[in-house]
């Protein structure tokens, strides 16, 4: 009994820990649509909110991490500007257990990092293992697809 706890522990590990090919394209197809929708609820902006200074901060089979500036507009006219991190994380274990990808988002204020700063995040992020992994896809909301 310990044994096949120990692999499938093991195998957990493996699912969740980063390897090449990342979910930076999928996680692009749908970060507008929830900044948009973080903006609108918790800022009060209208209409459409546009991204500047979009980076790449992070990325791996698991968990993708953007950084940028979301701009909005209130309901007055006035111009909303926030610094942001847009969080896409898969769930590996649900989606190994169900059969299909299952995968968490979020969007949160964060500084907007220099190239040094995206350099310590990474490392911060690849000593950090699956905990940091855990955290960032326990932040996110279930992404209806």
């Amino acid at each position: 009994m310990k044994k096949v706890l120990l692999i499938f522990t093991t195998l957990i590990a493996l699912l969740a820990s980063c390897s090449d090919g990342g979910l930076a394209p999928l996680a692009k197809k749908h970060l507008n649509a929830k900044v948009n929708e973080e903006m609108s609820t918790f800022l009060g902006t209208v209409g459409e909110t546009r991204i500047e200074g979009l980076k790449l901060i992070y990325n791996c089979d698991s968990l993708s991490i953007f950084q940028g500036y979301a701009i909005g507009k209130d309901s007055e006219g006035k111009e909303i500007k926030e610094s942001i991190r847009y969080i896409f994380a898969k769930d590996t274990f649900i989606s190994a257990v169900s059969g299909k990808p299952t995968y968490y988002e979020a969007v949160r204020g964060g500084d907007y990092l220099s190239k040094q700063g995206i350099k310590d995040f990474q490392k911060t992020m690849d000593e950090g293992g699956s905990g940091l992994y855990n955290k960032y896809l326990v932040m996110g909301d279930l992404l209806n697809q």
